[in-house]
């Protein structure tokens, strides 16, 4: 049986296999339906567009396979895609050219 490390990290209840620590981990992103758009290594960083134009760069550090940490703000890939999809944001990975489009709202939400 695979022996499962479950801590509280950032808010969140992480659970990751203690045989796999030493994988390479990966943040994946993606839209409120689960569909997959891209996937990140750990503490690598994705660009943010606003519908105003305003751009952010953020670093990402991987917690566990649905769980990702921006700053001291944790959040599940799935609230993630919905909170970008509510504010009118799109999302890409820092450097690369094409922008994953998710759904516009006018409302900024503040992180």
């Amino acid at each position: 049986m695979t022996e499962l490390d479950v801590k509280n990290q950032y808010g969140v209840i992480t659970v990751n296999e203690r045989d796999r620590e030493n994988d390479p981990k990966f943040i994946r992103f993606i839209t409120p339906g689960y569909k997959d758009l891209f996937k990140i290594a750990d503490g690598e960083q994705i660009i943010i567009s606003y519908g105003d134009g305003q751009k952010e760069t953020s670093v990402c550090n991987y917690l566990d396979p649905y769980h990702f940490r921006i700053g001291n703000r944790a959040y599940h890939i799935c609230e993630f895609a919905e909170l970008m999809e509510r504010i009118g944001a799109t999302v890409s990975p820092a450097g690369d050219t094409e922008i994953a489009p998710i759904k516009k709202d006018n409302h900024r939400e503040e992180r």
